[in-house]
């Protein structure tokens, strides 16, 4: 896979992509630092692309994770807390 990279007015590495599956199409970039995009193989940045596009399709065909009650005790302080969180 070829990457097409461009370089923001603020220095940033933009990389712009594409993923369709069925009916589906998920257009997004990802953005980086220069010293981060350097640090990142390419294979890491399609893996980082990929579980993007995977997380927005689970969410527009499933719908959101189902949100979990956790108890948390701090300092004998008893909270509930409802923030989603992802199952599996």
């Amino acid at each position: 896979m070829t990457l097409t990279v461009e370089t923001l007015e603020d220095g940033r590495i933009s990389i712009p992509y594409t993923r369709k599956r069925e009916k589906q199409t998920f257009s997004d970039a990802i953005v980086l630092d220069p010293d981060d995009y350097q640090a990142m193989t390419e294979e890491q940045i399609v893996a980082m692309m990929d579980q993007r596009f995977d997380n927005w399709y689970n969410f527009i065909v499933y719908g959101p994770p189902p949100v979990v009650e956790e108890v948390i005790s701090v300092d004998d302080q008893v909270t509930a807390n409802t923030e989603p969180t992802i199952e599996g």
